[in-house]
């Protein structure tokens, strides 16, 4: 009898979600947590639910923040067993990322944008409302390098067209109203060329006609006529200059892409200094773990307190360019020198708390590691930079 009324009674209720079975009368999923609602959500449920996850981010989003700052504690409370206190190392590091790179875009934008050169009491930038050269101020507004190029190659060739013109036509006047046409429309471009051509020349040095520019890749160079590359294509430029390196057609290739597109070439450098610093973290982590071998850590610590260490830096970093730019101190160099200066001696204390050493040892490993965090940021940033050239 009471096998027949087993089997006579309803089967239990499945979880829309994982499939596992649930007790009839259960509310939530003993297997994964989802509320047993048979597929439909009311909108009291989908605000609760979003109020609860958001609330439940930001106390540990902001707990974290704050804390990042003590340091060494985030990471001496997460290997002590507490970690559901704390966002995710990693998660948590691009988010800081994110906001550190669009202040810096945002800072970058308003102070100056494109290309800027100097030499020889000159200064000239490309994208920026001003250009000076010595004591003059020359106003421009948001031009890029290309299309300065364009318009000086265009002018170029209205000045020669004037050569074309029936003997009759050829006078001085007609060159002279030509001239001044040009310079009328163009001139702000021209000025620009101009410009670029006299950084790096000896002050007394008069400027003249520009005829190539040099496209640089590490150790090589090839210069292209200005006329060619406003009007030939990099496929028609590497088949008139007879290149037949694969590396040559590169520098070709991606040299004309990036001098057409250089704001793009900008972000995309920006949105790669994430990366770079996460595979120097990864490398960094190494060191740490070849200097402390003796305290028999896991790679993963190394890792996690870099990551911390990394987060608060760049953490810092944000709040003196929001600082800064809420001050108009921008062009002071006082702000990101003593955030510097803070983050350096806060690793030092962070290391002497985390892996309890005394603190000769620790100012010893502090010294190698910093020295070796230089030299690594300096070739994967190297290496990056080159990578997103070779990819752009």
């Amino acid at each position: 009898m009471d096998d027949i009324l087993e089997n006579d009674a309803p089967e239990k209720p499945k979880c829309l979600n994982c499939g596992g079975k649930m007790p009839r009368k259960a509310t939530f999923c003993p297997h994964c947590g989802q509320r047993n609602n048979q597929g439909k959500v009311s909108m009291k449920e989908l605000l609760r639910r979003f109020w609860s996850n958001f609330s439940h981010l930001d106390s540990k989003f902001v707990k974290m923040c704050w804390q990042l700052l003590i340091p060494g504690k985030v990471t001496i409370e997460y290997f002590a067993g507490r970690q559901k206190r704390y966002p995710h190392p990693v998660q948590f590091f691009f988010v800081i990322m994110f906001f550190f790179l669009l202040l810096y875009s945002k800072l970058s934008d308003n102070n100056q944008s494109g290309l800027n050169m100097t030499g020889n009491n000159k200064e000239f930038s490309i994208g920026t409302q001003t250009v000076k050269k010595g004591d003059q101020d020359i106003k421009i507004n948001n031009i890029n390098f290309f299309e300065s190029i364009q318009r000086y190659v265009m002018g170029r060739a209205l000045r020669r067209a004037v050569d074309s013109l029936p003997v009759e036509w050829r006078t001085t006047t007609t060159r002279e109203a030509v001239d001044s046409v040009v310079t009328l429309v163009n001139g702000p471009w021209e000025q620009q060329v101009i410009l670029l051509q006299s950084i790096g020349q000896d002050s007394g040095a008069a400027p003249g006609s520009i005829d190539t520019i040099p496209l640089n890749f590490v150790d090589r160079q090839i210069k292209i006529s200005i006329d060619d590359m406003v009007n030939l294509t990099p496929d028609q430029i590497i088949e008139k200059y007879g290149l037949t390196s694969w590396l040559d057609r590169i520098l070709i290739k991606q040299g004309i892409k990036s001098l057409k597109d250089s704001s793009n070439l900008i972000r995309t450098y920006t949105g790669s200094f994430g990366w770079t610093i996460l595979i120097l973290i990864a490398v960094m982590s190494l060191v740490l773990y070849l200097l402390y071998w003796r305290r028999k850590r896991f790679y993963v610590e190394h890792f996690v307190f870099l990551m911390h260490q990394n987060s608060g830096a760049f953490l810092l970093l944000s709040i003196g360019i929001l600082i800064s730019k809420i001050l108009a101190l921008e062009d002071q160099p006082l702000v990101p020198l003593l955030l510097i200066g803070w983050i350096a001696i806060a690793l030092l204390i962070a290391m002497k708390r985390f892996y309890q050493q005394s603190w000769p040892k620790t100012i010893l490993k502090w010294v190698i590691y910093s020295l070796l965090y230089f030299v690594g940021f300096c070739l994967i940033f190297i290496m990056s930079l080159l990578t997103v050239f070779l990819i752009f």
